[in-house]
This record gives C-alpha cells, structure tokens and sequence, in this order.
C-alpha cells in the first residue's frame, strides 16, 4: 500500500464516521478537513517536542513566530487539507480501482489517527515536563 493510500483512507474514513452519524448524503468536506488539519497541527508540535526531547533545546529562544506567520501556517494546513479531501473524494468517484482500495474503510480508522496523536501529544509534553 503507498503512502498516498494510507493516508487516503483517513478522510474516507472520517466521511464513513459521518455517514453513520448524520445518515445524511450530504458532503463533510470543510469538516473532515478542520479535523485533519487539526491532527496534523497536533503532529507537528508533537514531532517539535520530541525534537526538543532529543536534542535537549529549548523551543523558547531566539526563534520567535509572529501571529500572523502561525495564522497563515494554519489557513495554508487548513486549504491543503480542504484539496486533498476534495481530491480525494473526486478519485473515489472516478477511478474505481483507488475506491476499491480506500471507499470501505472503517470508521475505526479516524478515531484511532485522532486518539494516537492525542496520546503521543500528551506524552510528548508529559516527558518534555519531566525532562525540565
């Protein structure tokens, strides 16, 4: 399975989770890709955390983010996550090979990507507490 695959299945997967809820036809685009973008926001302070655990750094320092650079950070994470659930679901329509692959799966699949980047959220700033 490619990379672009995997990561395929988690808005089909958060559009299967809709579907269950609402039971509704309508399209979860903007929704699915706020979720998105928010786990991947979470990922990446994650990832910086982990970065500062290792190499035993500070984040506070002379590296400084101005607002509007992280708003502009979050709209672009925001508008690539909104095309690539767009895309997505327009391959699912067109191509039934690539809807084979990545259609059915379950909702289980949104819930753990969410729960797993939580917990190594969590446990990232746990350790980075500690380690201080």
């Amino acid at each position: 399975m490619s990379p672009f695959v995997a990561y395929a299945k988690i808005p089909m997967s958060f559009l299967n989770l809709y579907r269950l809820r609402g039971g509704s036809r309508g399209h979860y685009m903007v929704a699915i890709a706020f979720a998105m973008s928010g786990v991947l926001v979470i990922n990446i302070w994650s990832a910086l955390l982990v970065i500062v655990i290792v190499t035993r750094t500070s984040l506070v320092g002379t590296h400084y983010i101005e607002g509007g650079t992280y708003a502009l950070f979050l709209a672009l994470v925001f508008v690539f996550e909104l095309a690539f659930v767009h895309f997505v679901q327009r391959r699912v329509l067109n191509d039934p090979g690539f809807a084979k692959q990545v259609a059915a799966t379950s909702p289980k699949v949104s819930m753990w990507y969410v729960g797993i980047s939580v917990g190594l959220l969590a446990a990232s700033t746990a350790a980075l507490n500690l380690a201080s």
